[in-house]
């Protein structure tokens, strides 16, 4: 499955404490947040998934405008923020949105930054596939190499 979330991606924060003590996320988070639930939920209409999964994800943040001309392509984003608190907000988001029941069922995850290519916008990609699918056809190609292997033995 794949899912798509426009903007710019952003990194979940610590929460800030006022001065009364009391809690609360910053304002360009939880738009955020409520943008990327909005999309998720348009996107995504059965059950949440309750089995195993496991992620890949791309976050394409936007192109600087210093960024040369010549690199026309995707770059690696190496600087701030952080790829584990980008997966957090993203993790939120999906259990938010009814896709994954909760983010313990996520058991890989592979995700990398970027900076856009010329004419791309900013956003997320997310692809969930079911882990028992992978295992199964990794073992199969396994019991297919070995079974190549003994033929060849027995040609030997």
């Amino acid at each position: 499955m794949r899912l798509y979330i426009e903007g710019q991606p952003i990194a979940a924060p610590r929460p800030r404490v006022t001065r009364a003590g009391r809690a609360y996320m910053p304002k360009t988070y939880t738009q955020y947040k409520k943008s990327a639930i909005t999309q998720l939920r348009y996107q995504y209409k059965d059950d949440p998934l309750d089995k195993p999964v496991y992620m890949y994800v791309e976050f394409i943040f936007k192109r600087l405008a210093k960024t040369p001309k010549r690199q026309k392509d995707r770059g690696f984003k190496i600087k701030k923020p952080d790829i584990d608190n980008c997966l957090k907000s993203t993790l939120d988001s999906l259990v938010d949105a009814g896709v994954l029941l909760d983010d313990n069922i996520v058991v890989s995850i592979n995700a990398v930054k970027y900076i856009a290519a010329i004419d791309e916008p900013p956003h997320v990609t997310i692809y969930i596939g079911d882990v028992n699918e992978v295992h199964e056809s990794k073992s199969q190609k396994k019991e297919d190499y070995e079974k190549e292997e003994a033929k060849h033995e027995s040609l030997r």
